[in-house]
């Protein structure tokens, strides 16, 4: 075998036909005889080299159709694999179908070179990979990752509905990894996969890879892109990845347009689809050289695919390597709610990769980020690092000024009272119960502990009032009556109503026409049904509840009815009760909290083993729940279900949890008189009958004298939590459960969960100071307030921005309707009480 060693330009001239300037002929093939060409590149033509190598699956020589006998089999064959890695010695490989005792061979039998990959059906050791191997000595990894080609690249075994299994098996991987070369310092990301069979699937595999550089590449690398794509370069569907890369092969001054797929040398037998596995790149100089391996090594075809390389140099600058320098412009005169964009001023001879800034808390890597405050000050720190093509770093941090702006005052638009019962208590109050209203707004619907649900018209008219007390006329404790209403995709409303303590009475769920003129069914919970501070949650055609102390058939404390004739579905344990919330997750677990463990009403601690929080998966389909067992021992496999470690159980008796666009549910409980317990937990990950472990569990001081109720919280954007009790409001990060700010309102027996806006805005019910409170979410700084009567309750915002919000005074109950400039819709996140303005207590987006 020979050698180049000819300078690149005279190089060129002399080479066989098979290579060629840019454009490629494929309608032809060409040939190389392996004792004719040396595949070793010349020493002009140096820079890092990436191969994409096809290896056969290990398991072919099982198949019953067509085995991998012979020379074919990975036993035999193998030798002459690592003769070829050995002898090109790549700094990067990208294999695909390799299962991975394939790679620990390769592995065992090539000098210097280690592995990231898993196996496509269980994420570890089965099925095939994409794995990528380097060099150790000239390569150093920085990060990696594995996605299925599919809708939820991060599950496993995952794929899309059109790879049918059949022949071809069905998921498919990709492995992405930062690496740096050793010698220049350079940093660049890689990526390589196998693309299926299908073609209804690989216009949206293509997609997966989009999006997957676009998730995990550092801004400003270079990129790879390698694969047997199972398609012709020229296929349309690979259109996409040829707008924002370009192809080795057609870029590189020295390569070939050789045959990739060749069926072990028959590949004269096959009519299309021979140039399969392609190279792609972005961000480098240039790619010097792209090579085909078509040929044998120890006299055996080393698969039915030819490996292929390609050669790329990085972009140069300065020789003595001179650091950058950073710099930033701040806009002139920012003000709350405006887009402000800060300018990137910084320099480098080499070229900036990557930015970091961070602006007052708000983190980003775009070269000229903008950003939106919703808090104002001074002095405001904000601070830039960038870091060149070599790795170097530089920073540059400023302080800036944001002003108030206007638009924020909380107008009362007007006031209505709605119930005025008057009994031995005294007139009717609204008392934790909030509004729920319509997703057109046109209805607003209200409950209080007169037994009326009243529905209002935007302008302040009522349009109707229906007597939910009717079974029970001589019912004298109203003051009793606490849930809020929920409204179903019909405009129905559902309302349980409790008629008195202990055996005084029956309890019951509502199910009432949206014109309030009448009832669609009602059914009895039976004698002691207890329902405080809850909500019917809305899961496709049903409708749970949970309660305390039920009676009759409902003896586990939570009920699932039909939606369409109030018929009961199904009942669930709910141990001892409860008196707080429900949520659904998106597959239509239902969330709820239980009165077993922690304090006594809030007031003296136990040391019962706790309840924690409930979990009803869903059992083959909605409609059928299962929870774990409920006794002491099984209590560890709910949320919150193991004891404090102050040697006191969580009480969850009041609690409201809220389920993110995370899938994550965020729940909270008292351990004493002095603290709250606040956790999140990943749905998708929660097992039937296995403890849970949380993402985050953190304790807040939050003291009450009259015991800590009403617990909830609401989620920002970012899936960062405003949790609310007693008297305090706290901001915790999404991500650690790190307290960011704590906000303290008047008196210590404030119920009610807060509300965020579409712009971030916290909005909070102050009921010692009669106020309803806009915080800033950014550092909990207040906005603007706005004085009401005895508010205990949860403000509602409007699909339209107006916020709801109940109180009573002297006559009875009354509803506020608020307005604000900058207040125009709720958040995109589990916005409020019941999650959203309906108090359906479903998630955003879930479709059941």
């Amino acid at each position: 075998m020979k050698r180049y060693s000819l300078i690149l330009t005279l190089a060129m001239f002399l080479l066989p036909s098979c290579y060629q300037h840019q454009q490629l002929d494929y309608s032809k093939w060409y040939t190389v005889e392996p004792e004719e060409e040396d595949p070793l590149p010349t020493e002009e033509v140096k820079g890092l080299m990436i191969m994409s190598s096809n290896v056969r699956y290990y398991s072919a020589r099982n198949k019953a159709d067509d085995p991998d006998v012979g020379d074919r089999d990975w036993e035999v064959r193998k030798k002459g694999y690592f003769q070829m890695v050995n002898t090109m010695q790549p700094m990067v490989i990208g294999v695909q179908e390799a299962e991975m005792n394939q790679v620990a061979d390769i592995i065992s039998n090539c000098k210097g070179y280690t592995f990231v990959g898993v196996g496509r059906s269980d994420g570890a050791q089965n099925g095939e990979s994409t794995s990528i191997l380097y060099k150790t000595d000239e390569i150093q990894l920085e990060d990696w990752g594995t996605v299925w080609l599919s809708p939820t690249p991060d599950v496993i075994g995952s794929y899309f509905p059109e790879m049918t299994d059949g022949q071809y098996g069905q998921s498919r991987t990709a492995t992405w990894a930062v690496l740096t070369a050793k010698e220049s310092g350079r940093r660049f990301f890689y990526i390589n996969t196998h693309f299926s069979l299908y073609e209804a699937s690989q216009p949206k595999e293509v997609q997966v890879i989009l999006n997957t550089v676009k998730e995990k590449c550092p801004p400003g690398l270079p990129v790879v892109l390698s694969a047997d794509w199972n398609l012709e370069e020229t296929d349309p569907i690979l259109a996409p990845i040829k707008e924002k890369y370009a192809s080795a092969r057609q870029t590189a001054p020295l390569t070939d347009n050789i045959e990739t797929f060749h069926w072990w040398g028959s590949q004269s037998t096959i009519s299309k689809h021979q140039h399969l596995d392609h190279i792609f790149w972005s961000g480098f100089d240039s790619c010097l050289r792209f090579r085909t391996l078509n040929m044998k090594w120890k006299g055996l075809w080393i698969s039915d695919h030819h490996p292929v390389y390609a050669i790329f140099k990085f972009k140069t600058g300065s020789t003595e390597k001179q650091k950058p320098v950073a710099d930033f412009e701040i806009p002139a005169s920012p003000k709350m709610d405006e887009t402000i964009t800060f300018i990137d001023k910084s320099t480098s001879e080499d070229g900036i990769e990557v930015w970091e800034w961070n602006i007052g808390g708000i983190v980003s890597s775009a070269q000229n980020p903008e950003v939106m405050f919703n808090t104002y000050g001074d002095d405001i720190p904000v601070s830039l690092t960038v870091t060149d093509h070599y790795g170097q770093k530089a920073s540059a941090s400023k302080t800036f000024s944001v002003a108030i702006s206007g638009g924020h005052d909380l107008n009362i638009e007007w006031c209505k009272l709605y119930d005025d019962t008057v009994d031995g208590k005294g007139t009717a109050v609204a008392d934790w119960t909030a509004p729920a209203v319509t997703p057109s707004g046109d209805k607003i619907y209200v409950a209080s502990s007169g037994y009326h649900l009243v529905g209002f018209n935007p302008d302040g008219n009522i349009f109707g009032s229906y007597d939910i007390g009717r079974r029970e006329p001589y019912v004298t404790d109203r003051d009793i009556q606490t849930p809020t209403p929920s409204i179903d995709a019909q405009g129905n409303v559902y309302i349980p109503v409790q008629y008195g303590y202990s055996e005084n009475g029956h309890g019951g769920l509502y199910s009432i026409r949206p014109d309030l003129t009448g009832e669609n069914w009602y059914h009895d919970t039976g004698n002691t049904s207890q329902y405080r501070n809850t909500i019917p949650t809305i899961v496709g055609d049903y409708v749970a509840v949970v309660m305390t102390n039920s009676g009759n058939d409902l003896t586990k404390n939570c009920a699932v009815f039909r939606r369409s004739n109030g018929s009961l579905v199904q009942v669930l344990e709910c141990d001892k009760g409860t008196w707080g919330g429900m949520a659904a997750g998106y597959k239509g677990e239902l969330v709820y909290s239980t009165n077993r463990g922690g304090t006594r009403q809030g007031r003296e601690p136990s040391t019962e083993t706790s309840g924690g929080y409930h979990v009803a998966v869903v059992d083959g389909a909605i409609g059928n729940w299962k929870t774990s067992a409920n006794s002491d021992a099984g209590r560890k496999t709910n949320l919150l279900g193991m004891r404090h470690t102050d040697g006191n159980g969580y009480l969850c008796k009041a609690g409201q949890p809220a389920v993110g666009t995370d899938h994550c549910v965020y729940v909270c409980a008292t351990s004493d008189n002095e603290n709250m317990i606040c956790a999140k937990y990943n749905l998708d990950n929660y097992v039937y009958d296995s403890a849970p472990t949380p993402l985050w569990k953190v304790e807040l001081e939050a003291k009450s004298n009259s015991g800590v109720l009403g617990l909830g919280c609401v989620l920002d954007a970012d899936g960062n939590a405003y949790f609310r009790a007693a008297q305090k409001v706290f901001r915790l990060n999404s991500k650690t459960g790190d307290t960011g700010w704590v906000y303290n309102t008047e008196g210590d027996y404030n119920t009610g969960v807060p509300a965020i806006d579409n712009l971030g805005y916290v909005y909070v019910i102050d009921y010692g100071g009669n106020k309803l409170l806009k915080l800033s979410s950014a550092d909990g700084k207040l906005i603007s307030s706005v004085e009401l009567e005895n508010p205990r309750t949860s403000p509602t915002i409007a699909p339209d921005g107006t916020i709801y919000v109940t109180g009573s005074n002297s006559q009875g109950a009354v509803l506020y309707k608020i307005k604000c400039s900058k207040t125009t819709a709720p958040g995109p996140n589990w916005s409020q009480l019941g999650g959203n303005p309906q108090k359906t207590c479903t998630p955003p987006g879930a479709n059941y």
